[in-house]
């Protein structure tokens, strides 16, 4: 009952300083963080801030775990509103503070005689709620993930074809990507292109700024793409043709993958009507035989 009560106790204070302290309540940070995020999510920064803090202070500033998440996070964008150090501090502050409320609340319906929940289930549903505490935060990053690197792939082929215009007008590669940016809609390509103009600007090398998009990307397309681009800088041979002719195979290959997606739906529906359509017509068409046959009699 002690280290219950304890722990109770050490959530409650933690909650509530981390909220009402007064760090990071100047309006410059908080401008800045409602351009990402609103309503509960700007609610709980402080507390977010605060946990930060003291995580550092105990695991250090570039641990394990924030590492893992910030990989994970490489390709999210801004689309995301936390960054690996909140995700990490969010974790570690819903499995404080949750389960500890859900013990409370158990501990005070059998003290009270509220609701009887035995043990075992009321320990069952407290660790539940440690791991979706630990697993919620993370969890839309990868749907984010997969749609930015559909949407990429989609518009990869329109970005070759601009380049290959580009370069055919005698302009060089930065410019040419510099323009590219500019001509494509807005979405995960053009800020992907930003980022690795940001990133040559600051100093990088032009091929590590490349490759760096490549390996955040993770796809075939934009890996032998962005190997053709290093490999005809280095060896100074014309690009435009070869990008322009790596477009045209590109939408080749899609289409291949498209028709191939519509010979499948056939067979995949096969299941749901014999499951649904198919009884509902018998039901119809052999109904009213047999209401006429059982009537007759």
């Amino acid at each position: 009952m002690l280290p219950a009560l304890i722990l109770i106790f050490c959530s409650v204070f933690l909650l509530i300083y981390a909220t009402t302290s007064t760090f990071v309540r100047d309006e410059a940070t908080f401008s800045a963080m409602r351009r990402r995020r609103s309503g509960f999510l700007l609610w709980i920064t402080p507390a977010l801030t605060r946990v930060n803090l003291w995580i550092q202070n105990l695991l250090g500033p570039n641990n394990a775990i924030e590492r893992t998440i910030r990989n994970q996070l490489r390709f999210v964008g801004s689309t995301y509103p936390l960054d690996a150090a909140e995700l990490f501090a969010a974790q570690v502050l819903g499995v404080i503070t949750l389960p500890t409320a859900l013990a409370l609340f158990f501990l005070g319906s059998a003290y009270f005689h509220i609701h009887e929940i035995s043990a075992r289930q009321a320990q069952l549903i407290v660790l539940i709620a440690a791991v979706a505490c630990i697993v919620l935060p993370i969890m839309p990053i990868d749907s984010i993930v997969k749609r930015r690197r559909a949407e990429v792939l989609r518009n990869w082929p329109f970005l070759l074809d601009l380049m290959s215009i580009a370069l055919s007008s005698g302009i060089g590669l930065q410019n040419a990507l510099e323009r590219v940016a500019g001509a494509l809609p807005r979405g995960p390509l053009s800020e992907e292109i930003m980022r690795i103009l940001n990133e040559i600007r600051l100093g990088s090398a032009r091929a590590a700024a490349l490759r760096a998009f490549a390996d955040r990307a993770k796809l075939p397309v934009v890996s032998t793409s962005i190997e053709l681009i290093i490999q005809s800088e280095e060896l100074g041979t014309e690009l435009s043709s070869m990008l322009a002719e790596q477009a045209h195979e590109f939408r080749q290959a899609a289409m291949m993958r498209v028709e191939k997606k519509a010979l499948q739906a056939p067979v995949k529906m096969m299941l749901p009507m014999a499951v649904f359509i198919f009884p509902s017509i018998l039901g119809i068409l052999i109904g009213p035989v047999l209401i006429s046959f059982f009537l007759s009699k």
